[in-house]
């Protein structure tokens, strides 16, 4: 599979991945077990097509070389169905026409076997919208503004629940046991372009835009995988923690701070405690879409302290403008600070 195309087709297609799905050994399992180990952003996929595989057995077990017949089976009534009733007055040659059917059995095949095991939900929020989510096992995300937020649409087979986030999400995990004890849960995974962040059951906060990346923890436990060539080894994160990430700086920091801070933003307020109007600005952009310009290095170091209702932003810059004696000039989303 090293230089095969990562899809759910091409592991249902595997004689080896077959093999290992409907008749496992230790040889299989070792090798299939270590190839996840190695991939673990695959593991969905991999999920799908053990469910693809499985799926195409009959009542009786059917071996793995039955599986190409079993999916024929499955796209010929459709491609049937869907053949056009009318003569086609041009003609075409026999060569052309064969190579033509080839095709349209394969693309028809790709096409409904994606579609059944590759079912994805997704949601996006505009500038200055958030949405609350329920995925599929209860756990609930408040999607920030100009965010998006993807997940396999049902995780009742799932070995692990993930998901995959551009921009900011709070998130309220529901704890699953696998052991009668409790000790052992159902792992859930949040991918972003910067870390994998793994949990068990806890309230969190994930932020990856532009060059920054941050999690903030308000209760439980998640380890933290950074990716991009950064250490391999998971960061443990323990409540109050804010575990911060710039591309500028290629540094991985960790301090304790207040959490309902950076995340109030999730009750529609937004807090501010000596924060940098550089900060104040990336916030701007991203989560309101302005764009921000500043006359002087020194005016993105001046450091504002208050907070304001999130839906009521336009009271942010006269504020700012009183707060430090600035001449802050607005041509709508274009802003400019600049001394008096």
């Amino acid at each position: 599979m090293a230089n095969q195309k990562v899809s759910v087709e091409h592991f249902a297609a595997n004689e080896k991945f077959q093999q290992w799905v409907l008749t496992p050994s230790a040889e299989l399992n070792d090798y299939w077990e270590r190839w996840i180990e190695e991939h673990p952003k695959h593991t969905l996929v991999v999920n799908q097509a053990k469910q693809l595989v499985l799926s195409l057995q009959t009542q009786e077990d059917t071996a793995p070389n039955k599986l190409q017949q079993e999916v024929w089976s499955k796209i010929k009534p459709v491609l049937q169905k869907d053949a056009p009733r009318s003569v086609n007055r041009w003609k075409v040659p026999p060569r052309v026409g064969v190579a033509a059917s080839l095709v349209t059995v394969l693309l028809a095949g790709v096409f409904l076997l994606s579609n059944y095991f590759s079912a994805t939900t997704n949601y996006q929020t505009a500038y200055g919208e958030t949405k609350e989510i329920t995925l599929p096992d209860g756990s609930t995300v408040m999607l920030n503004a100009n965010s998006t937020i993807q997940f396999a649409s049902d995780w009742q087979l799932a070995e692990v629940r993930e998901v995959w986030l551009e921009g900011e999400a709070f998130f309220n995990v529901c704890q699953i046991p696998l052991s009668t004890d409790g000790n052992v849960r159902l792992p859930f995974v949040v991918h972003s372009r910067n870390m994998d962040v793994e949990v068990l059951g806890t309230t969190f906060n994930v932020k990856d835009r532009q060059e920054y990346s941050e999690v903030v923890l308000n209760t439980g436990k998640v380890n933290v995988t950074p990716q991009m060539d950064q250490q391999t080894a998971p960061i443990a994160m323990n409540p109050g923690d804010r575990l911060a990430y710039s591309a500028n700086e290629q540094e991985w920091r960790i301090q304790q701070i207040n959490p309902e801070i950076p995340t109030a933003w999730r009750h529609q307020e937004l807090i501010f405690d000596e924060m940098q109007l550089k900060e104040i600005a990336q916030l701007l952009e991203d989560v309101y879409g302005y764009e921000i310009e500043f006359e002087s290095e020194e005016i993105k170091s001046y450091a504002f302290t208050g907070n304001i209702k999130a839906d009521e932003i336009e009271m942010l810059l006269p504020m700012l403008e009183r707060s430090f004696n600035l001449n802050i000039q607005q041509d709508s989303q274009k802003v400019n600070f600049s001394k008096k």
